[in-house]
C-alpha cells in the first residue's frame, strides 16, 4: 500500500474503537506502513493527520516495536503538532514508551 492509498483509507477511519482497531491491524500486518503513517501524521494542518495518530496509537498499544526504528523522527516532529486530537494519541504512545523504560525487567526500550 502506498502513502496515497493509505491516506485515502484514512478517510474511512472514525473515532469508534472497532474502526480504529480494524485499521491499526493494517499497520500491524504491514510494518512498512509505519513511515507513511508518520508522514501523514505530521502533515500539520491536515485533519486526516488525527486519524493517522489514532491508528498509530492503537498499533503501538499492540506492538511498540513498530515505532522504535522511527523513534527519532517521531520525537523530532512532535513539537510541530498543532491539533489536540493528534497530540493526545501521540502522548499516549510516549506514555507507553516511558512505562516500558521504567519497568524493572530489561525491556527493548532500555537498549536503544
Amino acid at each position: 500500500m502506498t502513502k496515497d492509498q493509505l491516506y485515502d483509507e484514512l478517510n474511512y477511519v472514525n473515532a469508534t474503537r472497532a474502526c480504529r482497531t480494524k485499521f491499526a491491524n493494517i499497520i500491524l500486518n504491514n510494518s512498512d506502513l509505519i513511515k507513511p503513517i508518520l508522514d501523514i501524521l505530521f502533515m500539520m494542518d491536515d485533519k486526516i493527520s488525527t486519524r493517522a495518530a489514532w491508528m498509530l496509537e492503537f498499533a503501538c498499544k499492540q506492538n511498540i516495536n513498530l515505532i522504535l526504528p522511527h523513534l527519532d523522527f517521531f520525537l523530532e516532529n512532535l513539537p510541530k503538532l498543532k491539533l489536540d486530537s493528534a497530540i493526545r494519541p501521540c502522548a499516549k504512545i510516549i506514555e507507553i514508551i516511558i512505562e516500558l523504560y521504567y519497568k524493572k525487567e530489561n525491556t527493548v526500550i532500555k537498549n536503544l
